[in-house]
């Protein structure tokens, strides 16, 4: 498994590229942390929206 950090996430979010990851790590899974899944949270409530994609893929479980 693959763990992402808030930076990595915000990045490829930010310019829309969520799946580049996907892609260039093929098959690999990726998770994130308790404590970055919070961090990602709090952000999109203080209105970081590109980072809604990176809630959506651990909601639908591309992302754990």
């Amino acid at each position: 498994m693959i763990l992402v950090d808030t930076n990595i996430l915000s990045t490829f979010a930010r310019v829309d590229e969520l799946e580049l990851l996907f892609v260039l790590f093929r098959g690999a899974p990726f998770g994130v942390t308790p404590a970055v899944h919070e961090e990602v949270a709090q952000a999109v409530a203080q209105g970081c929206d590109w980072l809604r994609q990176a809630l959506a893929l651990r909601a639908g479980g591309r992302l754990v």
